[in-house]
């Protein structure tokens, strides 16, 4: 499996149970509507959510002193009455048509955060990103992350953060298994 470098690069089930409210991942309204019932789309909701609740955990434990302030998009962390954190859950009501599912602002550097969940029957191995989003990947480099939900949906849940996925390519530390070539006339 691929990790990145970066130090919340892989959480196991355990560790993150004690710190995430597991409540929190159950479908709200706004999010219902989102949904388009399929399993998939669940999975994916499911992991978004888990994705967001770990970030919370991760900036919480980094600004224990900081007040978690919920939003309508996710949440914030404020220290001494300045906005330390901003996290947004960009496709919370519906899809935006980004090329990321999240972003997170620490101290005016944004991040960028796309999230792939898989169950535990799933393809652990391979997940789908458009081209248009590897391109959106290219150019923030380091500022995007892929975060890899496995065994969505269940106790046993971990997430893997794959740090600037275009650069640990080209440095031949992840395949591209399947490319689309549009040839315009």
């Amino acid at each position: 499996m691929l990790e990145s470098s970066s130090e919340s690069k892989d959480e196991s089930s355990e560790e993150l149970k004690s710190g995430l409210n597991r409540s929190a991942l159950k479908s709200t309204a706004g999010e219902k509507e989102r949904s388009d019932g399929s399993e998939e789309r669940k999975i994916e909701l499911w992991g978004e959510k888990y994705a967001l609740e770990y970030l919370k955990k991760k900036f919480s434990d980094k600004y224990p002193q900081g007040e978690l302030v919920a939003t309508e998009s996710g949440f914030a962390i404020f220290l001494a009455g300045k906005n330390i954190v901003e996290v947004h859950w960009v496709n919370k009501i519906g899809d935006k048509g980004e090329a990321y599912d999240l972003k997170v602002v620490e101290n005016g550097n944004p991040e960028y955060i796309e999230v792939k969940s898989s169950k535990p029957a799933g393809n652990k191995n391979l997940v789908k990103l458009y081209g248009w989003q590897w391109k959106f990947a290219s150019t923030m480099g380091e500022k995007f992350h892929i975060y890899r939900v496995y065994n969505a949906g269940t106790p046993r849940a971990r997430l893997a953060d794959i740090a600037n996925p275009t650069q640990l390519w080209q440095q031949g530390n992840l395949r591209v298994d399947s490319v689309y070539i549009r040839v315009d006339k």
